[in-house]
């Protein structure tokens, strides 16, 4: 037998303790050759669009995904892809995350207790444009607008859809209230609104009423608007709408509303969505159109003891005036500011793609078309 024989040589030719060693060099040499190897992988795959590289993105960010509706997707089709474990834990700690300094401890803590570093983050982006991918999801252009499907997003939310993405967000992230104070959507527009979708733009908000200058129409609070403090906390939330057959079509569109966010003292990030109609609100790109810019962000004086008084920089306290009068039928559109080049940073850090239809805006307030980066 191949075992005694081995037994028998091993007693008759004791092996030196250096040469005992070399197993141990060698695992640690194939480990970081995996992981190398696997994070190429994640980076071309990241770059494609077909169904073999979107399934080697979730594979080799996650190839024990307990999803049912993932595994079927990825028996489908074939995949080259190499595996590799990624932590999925419970991020949640009783810690009372009301202000951003403690948001920051949070995060800090769910990083050194799960072992969550910047590979583990890029996984967690590669996965969502995987699954982005495999959904279908339909893309948008440089300038933000739909593009090839007539009818892409073309499904009009309203308050069951605010209050199904707060549902998952709650039962995934925030299961113990320790981000958001209120448990239930409600509904932050102080003016009659209304959604449509019309082509090439897509969705948008327009007045149903005239609204005169200086109005408030918006405000954000702790009702409206979630934290993820990690990117894979925000892969578990889209994960939770796939496997419902009644959010899945909104897995598309929170890919796409999302944003990210620094905090107060700026040491650290976090994805931040807001859960109503203030998603949709429409730019203009072009200069001879900003006169129809008629919101925009003023600050507010809010006593600390207010229970919309938020510190968790996801909130912000943004407040939209109008800044002139709106008529009947209006859409209405925001400038959607400076600092788009910081934000690439700040997906970047998360280990997240920045998303198609996000600009770098210069100091002159210029678009610079070469600037533009694809989800893609």
């Amino acid at each position: 037998m191949r075992h005694g024989s081995r037994k028998k040589h091993k007693k008759s030719c004791p092996i030196n303790p250096s040469v005992r060693r070399i197993p141990g060099i060698v695992v640690l040499a194939v480990a970081l050759v995996h992981l190398y190897f696997n994070g190429v992988l994640l980076r071309e795959a990241a770059n494609t669009g077909n169904n073999d590289s979107a399934a080697a993105i979730i594979n080799a960010a996650d190839p024990n995904t307990k999803t049912p509706l993932l595994q079927n997707m990825k028996q489908t089709i074939t995949t080259t892809s190499t595996n590799s474990n990624v932590a999925s834990q419970n991020h949640s700690t009783n810690i009372n995350a009301a202000s951003a300094s403690l948001v920051e401890e949070k995060q800090s803590r769910v990083r050194a207790q799960y072992g969550i570093n910047s590979t583990h983050m890029a996984m967690d982006g590669a996965w969502v444009v995987g699954v982005s991918k495999m959904l279908g999801c339909p893309d948008v252009d440089n300038n933000g607008i739909i593009s090839d499907d007539p009818n892409a997003y073309n499904y009009i939310p309203n308050n069951e859809t605010w209050n199904a993405l707060y549902r998952a967000y709650h039962s995934t992230v925030d299961p113990n209230n320790e981000i958001l104070t209120a448990t239930e959507y409600q509904n932050s527009w102080k003016v009659p609104i209304e959604v449509k979708f019309q082509r090439p733009e897509g969705r948008g908000v327009y007045a149903k009423e005239f609204i005169p200058k200086g109005t408030l129409v918006w405000s954000s609070t702790t009702r409206n608007t979630a934290t993820f403090l990690t990117s894979h906390d925000h892969r578990e939330f889209i994960e939770y709408l796939i496997e419902d057959p009644k959010t899945r079509h909104l897995a598309c569109d929170v890919r796409m509303w999302i944003d990210v966010m620094s905090s107060s003292k700026g040491e650290t990030y976090y994805i931040c969505e807001t859960f109503d109609e203030a998603v949709l609100l429409n730019t203009v790109w072009d200069d001879d159109d900003s006169d129809l810019i008629n919101i925009e962000p003023q600050p507010m004086n809010i006593s600390a003891d207010d229970p919309d008084y938020d510190e968790n920089d996801c909130y912000g306290n943004d407040h939209y005036f109008t800044v002139r009068d709106i008529q009947a039928g209006e859409q209405f559109r925001i400038d959607y500011g400076m600092g788009w080049d910081d934000d690439k940073e700040r997906w970047e850090a998360l280990g997240l793609k920045f998303p198609r239809g996000r600009v770098v805006v210069t100091d002159d307030d210029a678009v610079d078309d070469d600037a533009v980066d694809d989800v893609e």
